[in-house]
């Protein structure tokens, strides 16, 4: 992810809302959303200077789930694990819909499924997160996709 994207995602919302209350003309509007600005930017400038580990929240398996925190994580590529649950090699083999009322179920199991063996092959290892995605301008955080895939199949 490139530091002015991360940036421009950073600040785009308040500089907005900041536009917001300038037009309605409400002093303590303004006041805050000058606050939210400055915080944000202070957050952006840290992440830029220290060029710590950017990810989208959503991305987080299990760990540390707030990129600033992170100091040695991991990734996973999460549909190659989900692909080898007994759940999702059921939905594939009965050709069960993802969405019926039985898919969901099956699909709810596997995430649970990869999510407790993650945290697992995440303790084993002394990783303090793990990722789908997760960026760093220096560093590379290590796929432990394998080590889930083979502790699920030696269970």
């Amino acid at each position: 992810m490139e530091p002015l994207s991360i940036l421009g995602g950073l600040l785009i919302i308040p500089v907005a809302m900041l536009g917001i209350a300038l037009l309605g003309g409400e002093e303590e509007s303004v006041r805050e959303c000058l606050r939210w600005l400055i915080m944000k930017t202070l957050i952006a400038t840290a992440v830029l200077l220290v060029g710590g580990w950017t990810a989208n929240i959503k991305d987080n398996v299990c760990g540390v789930s707030y990129p600033a925190s992170v100091s040695n994580p991991a990734t996973i590529q999460w549909a190659v694990v989900m692909k080898e649950t007994p759940e999702m090699k059921l939905i594939v083999k009965e050709h069960i819909a993802k969405d019926s009322p039985r898919g969901r179920v099956l699909l709810s199991q596997a995430k649970s499924r990869v999510q407790r063996w993650t945290r697992l092959v995440m303790d084993e290892h002394k990783y303090d997160s793990v990722w789908k995605r997760i960026e760093h301008p220096k560093k590379k955080a290590h796929d432990v996709s394998r080590y889930v895939i083979a502790k699920m199949l030696a269970k």
